[in-house]
């Protein structure tokens, strides 16, 4: 026969059990709302670092050393910078929280009318 005690032991087994089934789950759910928040980031500041780039083309400046001067180092290594007359591109690597793992990249461009 059963007694509320042994009732009690087995239900907490059983919630144990589940919650460790969830662990798994929650942290890969953590890893992929971390991961969109980089690429999100990355999206952001290319945008910004394009926009900063092009201004510089337009005035007779090298937008390059912008985009190195405004990215954080690991952007900055991986940035891929493209210009025509009046238009820069910037395309940066996504950054990964699991190491070695690539994601892609994201890319901006901008244009201002060149200054005389």
């Amino acid at each position: 026969m059963l007694t509320s005690t042994s009732l009690r032991s087995s239900e907490s087994g059983q919630a144990t059990v589940e919650f460790l089934a969830l662990v798994p789950l929650l942290f890969v759910l953590g890893w992929g709302v971390w991961q969109a928040a980089l690429a999100g980031i990355t999206a952001e500041r290319a945008a910004r670092v394009a926009h900063r780039a092009a201004r510089v083309q337009a005035v007779g400046g090298k937008p390059a050393n912008e985009v190195k001067r405004l990215l954080p180092k690991g952007l900055a290594r991986s940035a891929r910078i493209t210009q025509t007359d009046s238009k820069v591109t910037v395309r940066l690597r996504v950054p990964s929280v699991i190491p070695g793992l690539q994601l892609g990249t994201v890319s901006a461009t901008a244009a201002f009318p060149r200054q005389t």
